[in-house]
């Protein structure tokens, strides 16, 4: 299988800077890519570095890309703890909340250590200025309009269809927070943008209430013209029957970001099939559809439902929690991914033999009407992950052994995955290229002690070139043996850690005997941190990437003090500038706020 090292089509900056020093990394460049350069907020931009270079690295495996957006009052996200306004790897997204004007700096590191910076600038626009006066709608059900923008109209009205009726290119509808509104059947938003659903006022967000088992907004068309759009701040409440979504498509959507929403108690809440649009016969693949810092709960109905279910390019699902799909099927399913970021997500408690994240790709010896195929070019990174009962966690490759599906190019790194009752594997890669690095694996509870498992699976071509290193994997059960990494088509494994106080074996990691961690029993991503006594400390060899820890530490960093900066065995590296302060442990997700 060939490999693929292109960019996409977005706007483009490339500043290709040599430079001049000697060794097998002696050309640096960096070339940063952005979705888009303008919009009114909020504003996602999605980014890639794909196309910057070091002589003798590998683009995406061996540079690493970090990111400062400009947005230095973005805040934290939830569940990983991180700096918004920060990222790391070749891709990347952001949501601008706030107008203003923005730089982007990418800077890209050789594994020599050198560097090459490149910038863009973006330009968000005030949305009461983008919709001023009668551009926007506020639609109360009781006819309050505290807080509604000065000139907007006002309408008083409970029917979630008649109030978003007032949509259109260049308009926004809020609906009043505190407040419920039905939903009857779907509304379908086809415009191009821009646009906005929204809310207005103080308190919890409006709450959309479904009394049918279809969906509240179904988005593009069998004519699809639907680009630029933002459906935020709103609650939906499902009917809890099948068939029943919060969003869904079925012509091809651009530009479409659902941001700070909750979906309960439906059969298919998030539900962007890419077979739809085959079926339509769309020769456009969705392209930067974004789910950011929303929740998703209680996806009911059994067979067929997802708590999120798409298929696009430049996706983007960041910052959500995603948890119960015990009455339905995954947490999240991926059909095709191209160029996307999965990020600061919790996801959790699928249904049992169920995954928290399938991803697979498209078939390759099926004609399609859009030239995509495989899933490619993405990045899942500082998630939490609790698989379920007689599961694998998270799966890359094909759905099926009889599918050839094939995905490659892509990262896995910075995660924290906990095994639920009976979890099996946690990660498996049948797949090309994919690198899983400084990933934490909590095996506690669960029952084969697998980590990262690299095979193949079926029809697909057999796995090649994936590297896996720099993972820590732990458990206190009383095992005969734990796989903490282990395939064929891997060319680099090392530098994993393994602590099994009860146990007999372990394959594809150093174990270590005494516990090398800062908590003896540890439970949450912090106490995992390497002691200053660890076995670990100065055990790993050099690879070919210079970038952060799990906490952010330098790699390699001389941590004991011994006057030499060598890599330490696991996702930990003892001292350096993160100084150790990883994401806080894992918490459950708040139930959504109930009105009376």
């Amino acid at each position: 299988m060939t490999n693929f090292r292109g960019g996409f089509s977005g706007l483009t900056i490339g500043l290709a800077l040599l430079f001049a020093s000697a060794g097998a990394w002696g050309q640096v460049t960096a070339q940063l890519n952005a979705s888009r350069t303008s919009g009114v907020a909020p504003l996602m931009v999605v980014f890639d570095s794909m196309s910057s270079s070091a002589s003798g690295a590998d683009p995406i495996h061996d540079l690493h890309h970090a990111w400062d957006f400009g947005d230095a009052g973005a805040g934290t996200w939830a569940h990983s703890g991180d700096d918004k306004n920060r990222a790391s790897g070749p891709w990347a997204a952001h949501v601008y909340d706030s107008s203003g004007t923005y730089t982007v700096q990418l800077t890209v590191t050789a594994p020599n250590g050198s560097q090459r910076q490149a910038t863009r600038t973006i330009t968000v626009a005030d949305p009461n200025a983008t919709y001023g006066g009668s551009a926007t709608a506020c639609v109360s059900s009781s006819g309050s309009f505290s807080g509604c923008p000065a000139g907007a109209q006002r309408v008083t009205e409970s029917s979630f269809q008649t109030g978003a009726s007032y949509r259109g290119t260049g308009k926004r509808v809020l609906f009043r927070r505190g407040e419920t509104f039905t939903s009857q059947g779907p509304i379908t938003i086809n415009q191009a943008g821009p646009g906005t659903l929204g809310a207005f006022g103080t308190g919890p967000a409006p709450r959309i209430q479904s009394s049918q088992g279809k969906e509240v907004i179904q988005i593009s068309a069998k004519t699809p013209q639907l680009s630029d759009w933002r459906i935020m701040d709103l609650d939906f409440r499902g009917p809890g029957t099948q068939y029943s979504g919060a969003i869904s498509g079925d012509g091809t959507a651009k530009q479409l970001l659902m941001y700070r929403i909750s979906a309960d108690n439906y059969h298919m809440p998030i539900l962007f099939a890419v077979q739809a649009l085959n079926y339509y016969g769309h020769t456009v693949m969705n392209d930067e559809i974004g789910l950011v810092e929303s929740s998703i709960t209680n996806t009911i109905g059994g067979n067929g439902g997802n708590g999120v279910y798409m298929g696009a390019n430049r996706m983007v699902i960041m910052g959500n929690s995603v948890i119960d799909t015990t009455g339905a099927e995954h947490v999240i399913r991926l059909p095709y991914m191209g160029r996307g970021v999965i990020s600061h997500n919790y996801l959790s408690t699928p249904r049992t033999g169920k995954s928290v994240v399938k991803l697979h790709a498209l078939k390759a010896n099926r004609s399609y009407s859009y030239p995509e195929r495989d899933s490619r070019h993405f990045i899942i990174s500082r998630n939490t992950f609790q698989g379920a009962a007689n599961a694998w966690s998270v799966n890359l490759g094909p759905q099926n052994s009889t599918s050839d599906e094939r995905v490659r190019d892509a990262i896995v790194e910075s995660n924290y995955f906990l095994a639920g009752p009976g979890t099996q594997t946690h990660l498996n890669l049948w797949t090309h290229d994919v690198t899983a690095r400084n990933n934490v694996f909590n095996m506690n509870g669960g029952s084969s002690h697998k980590g990262v498992v690299v095979s193949k699976r079926g029809a697909e071509p057999a796995p090649a070139n994936n590297r896996i290193y720099n993972n820590t994997c732990y458990t206190s059960d009383a095992i005969g043996s734990m796989n903490c990494a282990s395939g064929t088509g891997v060319i680099t494994l090392e530098n994993n850690l393994a602590y099994i106080p009860n146990g007999n074996s372990v394959s594809g990691a150093t174990r270590v005997s005494s516990n090398p961690f800062v908590k003896s029993s540890p439970t949450a991503p912090a106490d995992f941190r390497l002691s200053a006594n660890s076995q670990a400390i100065d055990g790993g060899t050099s690879v070919a990437w210079r970038g952060p820890d799990f906490s952010g530490a330098s790699r390699p960093t001389d941590g004991d003090g011994d006057g030499t900066a060598q890599w330490d065995l696991g996702a930990f590296e003892l001292g350096g500038s993160g100084g150790n302060v990883p994401p806080p442990p894992p918490s459950p997700p708040a139930a959504p706020t109930l009105l009376p």
